[in-house]
C-alpha cells in the first residue's frame, strides 16, 4: 500500500561517519522517508502541497526519537539494512512515522516522526502558522485517539509536561 515503506539498503561511505553509521545521514534518510510516505498517501508531490487558500504547505518535524540496541558505531560499512516503515495521522494535520532498521546479528533501529503541516505567516517571514492540507484524497490511515509520542509533544508545547522518560533515562 502507499502507506508502507520498505527498502533494502547497503551502507557505503555516504552513510558512514567516521567509523559507524553517520547519524545526520539516519536523520535525513528517515525524514525523506517520512517525506515520501506523506506525499504517496495524500496522492501529490510536495511541490503541489497547498491549504484550501492556495498557500504553499511545508511538513515540519516537530518530534523525532531514534532507538537503538546497539551503539551507530557497530553498524559498519557493507552491511545491509532491511528498512520497513508505516504512516498514521491524527486529524487532518498531525502524521506520525514508524520505521524499523535491521541489521547483521540482530542489530536494530526505531524511529518515530512526527510532523505537522504549516504556511508562512506572511511573505518574506520565516513565522509558520499551522495549517492543513486540501487535497481529495487522503488514504494515511486516521486513528481515533492523539498518539502517545504526539500527546508528549502537546504537553510539552503546554508546559504540563516538565519530563520525559526513556529506557533508563530522563530528559528534563
Amino acid at each position: 500500500s502507499n502507506t508502507n515503506f520498505e527498502e533494502q539498503i547497503r551502507i557505503d561511505m555516504p552513510q558512514m561517519a567516521i567509523e559507524g553509521l553517520s547519524e545526520n545521514w539516519l536523520f535525513k534518510q528517515l525524514g525523506d522517508y517520512h517525506w515520501r510516505l506523506l506525499c504517496s498517501g495524500l496522492n501529490t508531490n510536495s511541490s503541489d502541497l497547498f491549504d484550501e487558500l492556495g498557500n504553499r504547505l511545508y511538513a515540519t518535524f516537530v518530534r523525532f526519537r531514534i532507538k537503538s540496541n546497539k551503539s551507530l558505531f557497530d553498524f559498519k560499512e557493507n552491511e545491509h539494512l532491511d528498512i520497513k516503515g508505516t504512516i498514521k495521522r491524527y486529524g487532518n494535520s498531525m502524521y506520525f512515522s514508524n520505521f524499523i532498521l535491521n541489521g547483521a546479528d540482530g542489530k536494530f533501529i526505531t524511529a518515530d516522526l512526527m510532523t505537522s503541516f504549516s504556511v508562512r505567516k506572511s511573505t518574506g517571514t520565516n513565522q509558520l502558522v499551522k495549517s492543513q492540507p486540501n487535497v481529495p484524497i487522503n488514504s494515511i490511515r486516521n486513528v481515533a485517539t492523539l498518539p502517545d509520542f504526539g500527546n508528549e509533544y502537546r504537553l510539552i508545547k503546554k508546559q504540563q509536561l516538565k519530563m520525559i522518560r526513556t529506557e533508563e533515562y530522563i530528559f528534563e
